[in-house]
Order: structure tokens, then C-alpha cells, then sequence
């Protein structure tokens, strides 16, 4: 018998008649607009004076492309040398943010007694020199400044510095040392003119303008032109008529260094445009270097707004106007407009009537979805954003909007970066998204370092902000003043925004062409300055074109780097619920390797520290993660949550998948019904894959290591490496390149494991290493057998992005025959406490290597450990040091130079090949 509760008839019936009533009325009066007080009375738009070229009318050569000229140098890598007077100087951190938007290689370093290495075995290591203080170049070390002038005339590389006033100093005329060139300090100069050079890219020649402020101190330095031999870049006008040089060229006729030497900071705006034209001219060439800009204006949020902040019809119609002036600036141009098209019809019957107006005049724009309610991604799981992106495509359909390209914004930038996988997978599917942008990769600031990347088939481009939000509606009320609009336009943020980015893509929002139009001076005013004092050309294109046209410009870029979003508050804000913060999951010690030297018996005796764990072994890559600079790096950091969401909750999601079928036809209904679920999605526990690789930690723990002998020379590891974890310890074992070089060939990768091309081929190591051909099979296998060697040559690009005092460099020789020593050593280094390793590790005589020893039982490594083969024949040695005798003796030099222990091993090499 089956008891069911007993419900009184009373009390179900008036129930049922309440919800049939609520029902109704929701979707009677949720769809007919109530009546409201009519809209407040505006003000009239505030009007402000346009910009007007001080020299519009006068007569200037105009700037052919096809005629520019740049440096010619020798065979250098595309690198730069900056020596600075300390890496937080203002004027050092502007030099790094200019090489930084402009995407040049460079390493950066205060001054010091020595210089660093400028040449590897075949050519020079920087093409441009650029020194922050002139007076530390003209006073250096005896030694060292003719090193450095002899590597810039071999090389053909020029020198880039700057030189200040000093207010104390009484004398104002001086002469510059070693030189013919005579200075004036301590100027105020009355016009300052852009003078005809082969430098000037992008400065206007002839521009000119007074650049004198009553309450500015007389702080230029000018230079007087004794000869032709020296040419002025940007000159001066002083009180009593005589023009000078603010920035002069050395051609170095008189010792042979050629110098573009600033008179001035990077303070002033022309000054800081003759900066950027100087590095092209050194490190540019015609295919390289482009004055096209281009710019695309996205009105985010066209229809979110709280009523009396939003557009009305007449703002539409100026915005209309807008557009077709602007395209005698910039060729094409096109307002790109977001819609969350729940927020339609939002306003009071002023601006529903804007709003209605855009959509007849839709045809005029380009169009690209937000979502539905300007919902924030990272929130909600892939069923959910999926249903209010196909809500947001409905309402597109039905109101006749162009979405013309598979470009599209996420609110606040919100799931892009850090990357929400389910977000990526819903725009594919929806609105077959393959282009975005964020201004938040890598990092919110600063904007020069902003970067692109693509993932999951989406080109994610770099966004540059305009310094317009929401609350910047009035002149009046703009933050710090509208005078900081006019600084930014007038050789401020935004100009330079322009002029250091190929592709400049601009938030703003809908608010900021109401009112005083705000938006609409903005632009106008900026494209009227950047035409009077640049020879940039300014286009719009589709994102799809910029897209392409980006990552064809810096191809590097298309691998994202992934960084902690747990450092950036930012990040941490908007982080999918599959990320944990709480743990610590990352490692603080990497065993770089290289192969072959002993990294994995490292690994296992420090191991036996009870204050340290690794990470687990994962089959199929000799129990190393090989996470950077590998190919599971490519998949992103989550890229298993989405398979493990899928397999888990397949029933679930075929479930929610009939419902939103449903919810299509009853689109009122649907967005409750999704609200319902998104409150009781799925939980899913944490599974960043890089970090569930470490999961032996526990509160014991003091430190966390990974072990992947791969990474010592893989040339993308060491940036992504120190982007993820950039204090992380590094430990690399220096052996015999000779001998490592060997035992790779013998067990790694070849006999042992019975490489088919050298079988095929029936090679020996000296056949393969004599091999001169770049296309024969061999070569490969010539190049990997020897890479991790060149010790020197890698280590170079893993101090880029760590310190010196971040690595450990640990004798080979004596790891293998007194591990206890060097494990010792290494536990200080890192801080942890004192640990009898000489009673946990016992020599194995029928191994013939140190092994474990774990509760009196002696555990030695696998099979492939230690595995016995024939000696390396004299030929064959001889062959090898050959190969690594510069390598050697260049990591000779770095230890010595660097104070660090030599091997006995390397100074044998360096001795014997004396």
C-alpha cells in the first residue's frame, strides 16, 4: 500500500489560480512596457574648440616609404643592449616600455665593472647599444669602453644615449670628452624643430612648435655642429637666435662608432617620437617597418546603461556624422558596436527611441555580440553561456543586425584571460567565434607589454584602452580635469597608443556619445594631432584581417604564455571555479638537466628529504612532466577539465541540451530555467592539469620540485617557465659535453632505444658529427646529440628570465662520486634543514652508481640507468672536443667572470686545448 501525504483541496486550489496568475501576468507585462514619468530635460551638449595644426598651411615634402633609409650593420643577432643606471630610473623604465610595445629582443642591465659578453662564436650578440647616461659611457673603465667601441666598429653597431643637465654644475659650455663635439647644459629653448635626418620614421620633418612653459626650468642640453661630420635630428632655438642640436647624430668619422645622442629625456613628445625613430633606423628594414596604424573604435555595451546615461536619436545621428568625417583620417573607418540585447529598449522613450534608431540605421555599422544580460563568463558552465549566447544571436536575427565577422567581446573581458574553456568552446559553437581581444594578457599593466595569442582556434588580439568608461560622460566632470584629456591627445598616452601599436583596438562605451559626446572629441582631435605631426596612415580593417595580419607580424606570439592568475588580483577575481588558490601547487625547484648528466639520480636522493617532494611520474616521457615548452603546454593549463567535465556528466548535459531546445521556443521562460541551473551546475573540483602533477605536498612540505631533463635547451621553456613560476630555483649539472654527448647518443635516444634512422643509415657517432649537410637525416640527430653542451648558449636564455642568484650549478663528477656532499650543499642552498644523506645513500658495486637506501634495503634507479658500454675511442674524443671547444671555453670565462667553482673536467678541456 502506497501512503501519499493528504493535501487539503481548500488550500491547493487558490495555490494553482495565484501561480496560473503570476504566469501570466509575467509574460503579459514582462513584454508590454508599464507607463512611466516622462524623461528629464538634458543640457545641451557642451562644445570644446577642436585641435588646429600650428603649421597646417606651410609646405612639406611628403613622406615617401619607399625612400626611407636604415643602419646597415654586420652580421649581428636582432637584439638589443641597454646599460642603465639602475632598472627603476624614470627614464630607463620609458626605455624598456618603448622596446617592449615595439616587441624588440633586448637584455637590460645596470651599470657595472664589467660588460657583458658581446659575441658568440660566429657574429655579434646585439645590433644597438643603448646607454641611459652618456657621462657613465664617456667615464667607463679604460678596458671596457675600448672593448665596447671595438665591437661597434667591427660589427657596425651603433651606440643610442642620453645626457642630462646638471643644475649644480657652473660651467655651461663644455666640450665632450674624446670628441670635437661642444655642449651647452642648463638651456630653455623657444622652438624646437623636427630637421631633416635619415633617421625620422615616423616624425614629421619640419614639424615644429614651442615647447617652452613659463614655469619649466632651463634643463635642455643643446649641441653646437662643428662639421658634417656630425647631423642634427631635432634642433633648437635659444633667446638669442642661435639654432642648436637637441638630438645630433655622430656619423663616426672621427673613431669609427656611429652615436645618436639626446639632449633631452623621454619627457617631451617629439623627443620620445626621434627615440622610436632612432631604433628603426638601427634595427629596421623596409619589410619590417610600417607607418600604417591601424584603428578600430568598439562602442562595447551599445544598449546597457541606466536610464539618463544613455544615447538619444540626435546622439546617433552625430555618431553617424562622426563616422563619415572620420574617414577623410582614417581610411574605412567603421564604429564596431556591442550588443547585449536583453538591455533593448532600457531607457526612458528618449532613449528607447536612440535605441530603435540604431537598429534601422544598423546597416551603417559592424556588429558583434556581448552576451545576453552582460553576463560575467567565468560564473557559469558551458550549458548555461551556450543558452544566453543563442538568446543574444535570436535577438540579433530578429532585429536585422549585421554580425558580419566571427569576432566577438566578453564583458569585462571576463574568461579570456585567464582562459575559461567552457567560454571558448560556447562561442565556437554559437557564434563561430574565431577572433576576440582583452587588454588583461599577460597582464593589465603596463599597456606596452600587452600581447596577442590565440587558443582553441581563437586569435585573442591585445586591447588598448582610450582612458573613456562609463562614468566619463561631461568635460566638466572628467577625472583630474579635461586638461588630462588634452595631455593624452596632445602627445600624451593616447597619441602614443596609436603610434607603438600596429593595431590599436578601443573600449569605450555607448555613455560616452551621449552628453557632451565626449567619444567624438576624443577621436576627432586625436586623428587631427596624429596628421599634423606624423607620416603614420591611419586604416580600419576587420578584426579578421587584423588577426591575420598580427600573428603574421609576430608569429612568436601565437603560443600563449600562462601565467599564475593567483599573484594578480585582477585575475584571481575572475577565475573559473576550477581554479584553487588555496594549495600550493606549484613547484619552487626545476631540475633542468640537461639530459645525460645525472638529473634523475638528483632528483631521487633529494627526495629522500622529508621537507621536499616531486612531482608524480607521468608515463611515456621518462617519468618527467615536460610541461614548458612541450606540447601538452599547448593545450593551456585546464585543458583537462572540459574532457573530465564531459565524461562525468554526459547524462546531465544531454539532459540540459533537450531543455534548451525547449527554452528556444519559450525564450521568456528559458532564462529562469537557466538561472535555476546555473545555481546547480556542476561543481568541478579542481584539476589544473600542470598543477595536479604535484599532489605529494602537504603541509610538511617546504619544497616542491619537478624534474624534466628536457628543458635545459629548449628555447621556449625558460620564458614560460619564469612567467608561471618566476621565483622558482633552478638547478643544472654541468658535465663533460664531450661525455654527455656520448651517453646520449649510446643509451638515450639511439642504440637503446634502436633509433630507426640510424639504423636505417648504419651511422656511427663519428660518421654523424662529420655530417655538413642541413638536409641529410642525420643532421638532426648531429644537432640534438650536441645541443645540450653548449652550455653557455642556453644558459644565456634561462638568465633572461631568472637571476644568477635563482641557479645552482652542480660538478657532475662529483655528483656521481660524492652525492652526499653535493646533496648537502644543495639543501642549504635552499634553506631546508640539515639531512643525513651520507646513511640514506650507498655505493651499489654491481650497479656501479650510488643508489638509495630506504629501511636497510638499497633501491637503485631502473634499468636504463647505468647501462654499460663500450669507451669513446681517441678519434672519436677528439672529434667532440673539437666541437665544444669554444662552448667550453666561453662557460670557462662565465664561472670565472661570475665567481663561481669551475670543474676539474673543464679546466682540463680549457688546459689541453691552450
Amino acid at each position: 500500500m502506497i501512503i501519499t501525504p493528504y493535501l487539503n483541496p481548500r488550500l491547493t486550489r487558490p495555490l494553482k489560480w495565484l501561480l496560473a496568475i503570476l504566469i501570466v501576468y509575467y509574460i503579459c507585462f514582462s513584454v508590454i512596457p508599464t507607463s512611466r514619468p516622462p524623461p528629464k530635460p538634458r543640457k545641451p551638449p557642451k562644445t570644446m574648440e577642436n585641435y588646429t595644426c600650428p603649421f597646417e598651411n606651410s609646405n612639406f615634402v611628403d613622406f615617401d616609404p619607399e625612400k626611407m633609409e636604415f643602419h646597415q650593420k654586420n652580421a649581428t643577432d636582432s637584439k638589443i643592449l641597454v646599460i642603465l643606471d639602475s632598472l627603476f630610473s624614470r627614464n630607463g623604465k620609458s626605455i624598456i616600455q618603448m622596446l617592449n610595445s615595439q616587441k624588440f629582443a633586448f637584455k637590460a642591465e645596470a651599470v657595472s665593472k664589467n660588460l657583458p659578453v658581446l659575441t658568440n662564436s660566429r657574429k655579434g650578440r646585439y645590433s644597438l647599444i643603448i646607454i641611459e647616461n652618456y657621462y657613465k659611457y664617456l667615464n667607463m673603465a679604460k678596458w671596457n669602453r675600448q672593448l665596447l667601441d671595438k665591437y661597434c666598429k667591427e660589427y657596425k653597431v651603433p651606440v643610442i644615449s642620453f645626457i642630462s643637465s646638471k643644475p649644480e654644475d657652473h660651467l655651461k659650455r663644455i666640450k665632450i670628452k674624446g670628441s670635437s663635439l661642444w655642449m651647452w647644459q642648463n638651456q630653455r629653448i623657444y622652438n624646437l624643430t623636427v630637421s631633416p635626418s635619415p633617421i625620422h620614421k615616423i616624425s614629421r620633418i619640419g614639424a615644429y612648435r614651442n615647447p617652452n612653459v613659463p614655469s619649466s626650468p632651463p634643463d635642455w642640453v643643446l649641441f653646437e655642429i662643428p662639421s658634417k661630420n656630425f647631423e642634427p635630428v631635432l634642433t633648437g632655438t635659444v633667446r638669442n637666435g642661435y639654432e642648436r642640436a637637441v638630438v645630433i647624430r655622430d656619423k663616426g668619422a672621427e673613431d669609427g662608432v656611429e652615436r645618436v645622442i639626446f639632449g633631452r629625456n623621454l619627457t617631451d613628445f617629439q623627443v620620445k617620437m626621434c627615440f622610436l625613430d632612432a631604433i628603426w633606423w638601427a634595427m629596421g628594414t623596409k619589410e619590417t617597418f610600417q607607418s600604417d596604424r591601424y584603428v578600430q573604435v568598439d562602442i562595447d555595451d551599445i544598449f546597457v546603461g541606466a536610464q539618463g546615461t544613455r544615447i538619444v536619436e540626435e546622439d546617433v545621428r552625430h555618431l553617424l556624422e562622426s563616422q563619415k568625417s572620420f574617414r577623410k583620417s582614417v581610411e574605412n573607418f567603421k564604429f564596431m558596436l556591442g550588443f547585449s540585447g536583453s538591455y533593448f529598449r532600457n531607457g526612458d522613450d528618449l532613449e528607447d527611441r536612440g535605441d530603435e534608431f540604431l537598429v534601422e540605421s544598423a546597416k551603417e555599422f559592424v556588429w558583434f555580440p556581448h552576451m545576453w544580460r552582460h553576463n560575467h563568463a567565468h560564473e557559469h558552465n558551458f550549458t548555461y553561456l551556450e543558452a544566453i549566447m543563442v538568446q543574444n544571436r535570436i535577438f540579433a536575427q530578429n532585429m536585422h543586425l549585421p554580425v558580419d565577422y566571427p569576432y566577438a567581446i566578453a564583458p569585462q573581458h571576463d574568461g579570456v584571460f585567464p582562459v575559461h574553456e567552457e567560454m571558448f568552446e560556447a562561442w565556437k559553437k554559437v557564434w563561430n567565434v574565431s577572433v576576440t581581444a582583452t587588454e588583461e594578457y599577460p597582464h593589465f599593466k603596463p599597456p606596452t607589454a600587452r600581447k596577442g595569442f590565440i587558443h582553441n582556434g581563437i586569435h585573442v588580439l591585445p586591447r588598448q584602452t582610450c582612458g573613456l568608461y562609463t562614468h566619463t560622460q561631461l568635460f566638466d566632470e572628467y577625472p583630474e580635469g579635461f586638461e588630462k584629456v588634452i595631455k593624452s591627445i596632445q602627445g600624451g598616452d593616447l597619441f602614443f597608443t596609436i603610434l607603438l601599436n600596429p593595431i590599436s583596438i578601443f573600449m569605450t562605451h555607448q555613455q560616452n556619445y551621449a552628453h557632451d559626446r565626449l567619444a567624438l572629441y576624443t577621436f576627432e582631435n586625436l586623428f587631427r594631432f596624429l596628421k599634423c605631426w606624423t607620416n603614420i596612415r591611419l586604416k580600419w580593417q576587420d578584426p579578421i584581417s587584423s588577426a591575420e595580419m598580427y600573428f603574421r607580424k609576430f608569429p612568436e606570439e601565437r603560443v600563449p604564455v600562462w601565467t599564475n592568475p593567483c599573484t594578480d588580483p585582477r585575475h584571481q577575481a575572475i577565475l573559473p571555479p576550477s581554479y584553487n588558490c588555496s594549495r600550493k601547487s606549484l613547484p619552487d625547484l626545476l631540475i633542468l638537466g640537461p639530459q645525460k648528466t645525472g638529473s634523475t639520480a638528483l632528483g631521487s636522493f633529494l627526495s629522500l628529504h622529508p621537507n621536499v617532494s616531486q612531482n608524480v611520474p607521468v608515463p611515456g616521457s621518462f617519468e618527467e612532466v615536460q610541461f614548458f615548452g612541450g606540447q601538452n603546454y599547448l593545450k593551456g593549463v585546464q585543458w583537462e577539465n572540459l574532457q573530465k567535465l564531459k565524461k562525468k556528466s554526459t547524462k546531465n548535459e544531454q539532459k540540459r541540451r533537450s531543455l534548451a531546445t525547449f527554452w528556444r521556443i519559450f525564450t521568456r521562460f528559458r532564462l529562469i530555467l537557466c538561472h535555476f541551473l546555473s545555481k546547480n551546475r556542476l561543481k568541478i573540483r579542481s584539476n589544473f592539469r600542470y598543477m595536479s602533477n604535484f599532489p605529494n605536498s602537504t603541509t610538511f612540505t617546504t619544497v616542491v620540485y619537478e624534474k624534466s631533463a628536457t628543458y635545459f635547451d629548449n628555447s621556449a621553456a625558460p620564458k614560460q617557465a619564469a612567467a608561471l613560476i618566476p621565483r622558482a630555483k633552478l638547478i643544472v649539472i654541468l658535465q663533460n659535453p664531450s661525455q654527455r654527448a656520448y651517453s646520449w647518443y649510446q643509451v638515450r635516444h639511439l642504440l637503446a632505444h634502436k633509433d630507426p634512422t640510424v639504423i636505417s643509415e648504419g651511422s656511427s657517432l663519428l660518421s654523424i658529427l662529420s655530417t655538413n649537410s642541413t638536409t641529410s637525416p642525420m643532421w638532426k640527430i648531429r644537432q640534438r646529440c650536441i645541443s645540450g653542451g653548449k652550455y653557455v648558449q642556453h644558459l644565456d636564455k634561462w638568465l633572461e628570465h631568472y637571476s644568477l642568484q635563482q641557479i645552482y650549478f652542480v660538478d657532475a663528477d662529483e655528483l656521481r662520486n660524492e652525492p652526499a656532499k653535493v646533496l648537502t650543499s644543495i639543501t642549504k642552498w635552499l634553506d631546508l634543514p640539515d639531512f643525513p644523506f651520507e646513511t640514506h645513500i650507498r655505493f651499489s658495486p654491481s650497479k656501479g652508481f650510488h643508489c638509495r637506501l630506504i629501511d636497510g634495503k638499497t633501491l637503485c634507479l631502473g634499468g636504463s640507468k647505468g647501462r654499460k658500454y663500450d669507451e669513446m675511442d681517441s678519434e672519436l674524443r677528439e672529434k667532440l672536443n673539437e666541437i665544444f671547444e669554444m662552448d667550453n671555453s666561453a662557460l670557462y670565462k662565465f664561472l670565472k667572470k661570475m665567481r663561481l667553482k669551475i670543474p676539474d673536467w673543464l679546466q682540463e678541456a680549457v688546459r689541453g686545448r691552450a
